[in-house]
């Protein structure tokens, strides 16, 4: 039988970006610990800087309190374009082939080394560089 390989689009930054706002607004209106709907206000989200996440914010509101209509809107439209896919099939991957099977938090497999530990953690995000290696 023949070997196979797969690839995966790597995430973006807009896609992590989607992924953590639409985590936000999950967490705001429908967490564990959320606050109460008319508690609920645009400080909640005032960390999000980017002019498109801001947009999005403000849509969440009128006359300054929740409207779960859109809420619910702007939820399927950041899931509607792939990024989750991305991010958590790309997140899986990487813990599948990098991260220590054995550990219950983020630590390097046993034998994983890097070759200039300095240059990987600098290194661009975007670079198609590899400095990861296996002994």
């Amino acid at each position: 039988m023949g070997k196979h390989q797969m690839r995966m689009a790597k995430a973006t930054p807009k896609d992590l970006k989607k992924m953590y706002l639409a985590n936000h607004i999950l967490e705001v209106f429908f967490g564990k610990w959320s606050n109460s709907p008319e508690d609920i206000t645009p400080t909640d989200f005032e960390h999000f800087e980017d002019p498109w996440q801001q947009r999005f914010i403000m849509e969440l509101f009128e006359d300054g309190k929740p409207n779960f209509e859109q809420v619910a809107r702007i939820i399927h439209s950041l899931f509607d374009c792939g990024s989750h896919g991305r991010v958590v099939m790309g997140c899986e991957i990487l813990i599948d082939n990098v991260c220590d099977p054995n550990k219950d938090y983020l630590d390097y497999k046993p034998g994983l080394t890097f070759t200039e530990p300095e240059q990987f953690i600098a290194s661009d995000p975007g670079s198609e560089t590899s400095h990861v290696y296996h002994k």
